[in-house]
């Protein structure tokens, strides 16, 4: 099965995302802060996503 991960802080896209997949991948979701922590479990995935919302990139994350 193809692997997902997500970089997100926002659980409504985990939400939309996990429902545009459908089962059909394997999603991992990982936040920034977790990311940050290295708390974040680090798969070795097909695809990668990353959402930045405005305020992350005016911080220049």
């Amino acid at each position: 099965m193809m692997e997902v991960l997500l970089f997100s802080n926002d659980e409504k896209i985990f939400n939309l995302t996990n429902s545009v997949i459908d089962g059909r991948y394997k999603l991992t979701w990982c936040t920034y802060k977790s990311l940050e922590k290295k708390t974040c479990p680090y798969p070795y995935p097909d695809i990668v996503i990353m959402h930045f919302d405005k305020e992350m990139v005016k911080k220049g994350t």
